[in-house]
């Protein structure tokens, strides 16, 4: 019983220690990513000084959810270190306000989006590289600010990808602070705040420990691509939170909602459909064509608005979906394979997509069987999503860091080692542009 306590506290006083290393490193990213200056060649950027400081702060933090499973469950511990935990979270996030992009410039087509919705344009219908030289809205010749972001944004002559939900979140951003991303910023921290809230309702309500939320709260991978680069993805993981929220709360309409949400976020969020659709027939089979019509009138609903542009609406999106290819994984080993077959050079990309997808569709399948056979609660549809969705992600041509922030709704509750070990190895897509 003394061992056990002498090493409770020793363990309580590794994770305050490693929370504030894990404040200082974050402190030091924040500082260093003023050097990450627009325009300067990738090679003199300090790429590996921040990687090094990230990959000391993934380290910490891994080594802190060894400490955090040593920590017994004792009353005079456990509120202190979730408020620990909550604290330091909150902090992490807080010192990056002040910081710039390192790396990313896709927050620059949030704003031109979010400016073209506010500016009464539809935008799917232009390019910013066609509005910009033919001075349409929301371009001002005469503004240096907005020719400052023109230039900034990636790939600009390609018409948006991005859903509608996506589209009218950026032009809330906007209308707080006009051609800024202090708006953004802020959206994204109070999102993290109801992440955190409803990870923590969910984690008391299934009986784990609510101090698992440090898996989210602490990560790496999170902090940057969030807080940092300002992904939209944060909201997608918000109303994957919420559907798991729903499912626990049985509330079967409203999780289909908060998917139909998610997939207006990122449209590969409709992988989970089926997947959804099987958990909750198991338990209201009359809820299910509900859920289903709801999830459709959501999607219909939101994109009305913007069916004025015609096929544009889907031009950027297709072009994403057969031309990108960034950090490929598994795709770039099926790539090579139809490369070395008797095969016309100009087929080997779609062929290797079609393939993709294939072993996609098959596995998948499989997945949803094995799902559908057995009988077990949440903990099964859990496991499902973790498997759909990072296989998701180790097909795709375009292996983004930040679409893994998609696993870490359902990693907070069940942790899978060998994923939250990835998480800290997805920095090696940086070393890329060095």
């Amino acid at each position: 019983m003394i061992g056990a306590l002498i090493n409770n506290r020793k363990a309580v006083t590794c994770l305050l220690i490693a929370g504030l290393i894990l404040l200082l490193l974050n402190l030091k990213i924040s500082l260093l990513s003023h050097q990450f200056i627009f325009g300067v060649e990738h090679k003199e950027r300090p790429i590996v000084q921040f990687l090094s400081y990230i990959f000391s702060s993934f380290i910490v933090y891994f080594i802190s959810l060894t400490w955090l499973k040593k920590i017994h469950k004792c009353s005079n511990h456990g509120n202190f270190i979730l408020f620990w935990i909550v604290f330091i979270s909150a902090a992490a996030r807080l010192i990056y306000f002040p910081s710039q992009l390192i790396q990313e410039t896709d927050p620059y087509r949030y704003i031109w989006d979010g400016q073209a919705i506010l500016q009464g344009v539809n935008p799917y219908q232009h390019s910013p590289q066609y509005a910009f030289s033919h001075r349409l809205k929301p371009t001002d010749m005469s503004a240096s600010t907005v020719s400052e972001i023109h230039q900034k944004i990636n790939h600009p002559g390609v018409k948006t990808i991005y859903p509608p939900l996506a589209q009218i979140l950026f032009a809330v951003s906007q209308w707080l602070t006009p051609w800024g991303l202090l708006g953004w910023r802020i959206m994204i921290f109070l999102a993290e705040c109801l992440i955190f809230f409803l990870s923590i309702s969910i984690l008391s309500k299934l009986r784990f420990p609510p101090e698992q939320v440090m898996l989210y709260g602490w990560s790496p991978l999170i902090l940057k691509e969030f807080s940092n680069s300002l992904h939209m993805d944060v909201f997608a993981v918000l109303f994957l939170t919420l559907t798991i929220f729903a499912l626990i709360k049985r509330w079967w309409i409203w999780a289909f909602a908060a998917l139909a949400f998610v997939t207006l976020i990122k449209l590969f969020g409709v992988i989970l459909l089926p997947l959804l659709a099987i958990h909750v027939y198991k338990r209201n089979p009359q809820a299910v064509l509900r859920g289903l019509i709801l999830f459709v009138l959501i999607i219909m609903t939101l994109y009305l608005p913007f069916l004025s542009a015609g096929s544009p609406v889907w031009e950027g999106l297709t072009r994403f979906s057969l031309e990108w290819e960034v950090n490929a994984s598994l795709f770039g080993v099926i790539k090579w394979v139809i490369q070395i077959l008797p095969v016309h050079d100009g087929d080997v990309e779609i062929i290797s997509r079609i393939c993709a997808m294939g072993l996609f569709a098959g596995s998948a399948f499989l997945i949803l069987l094995r799902t559908a056979k057995k009988r077990g609660g949440i903990g099964n549809f859990l496991k499902a999503a973790i498997l759909l969705l990072s296989l998701f992600f180790f097909l795709i041509p375009t292996g983004n860091p930040w679409y893994f922030t998609w696993v870490f709704p359902f990693l907070v509750i069940l942790p899978v080692k060998s994923l939250i070990a990835f998480s800290g190895l997805v920095f090696l897509y940086y070393l890329d542009f060095y």
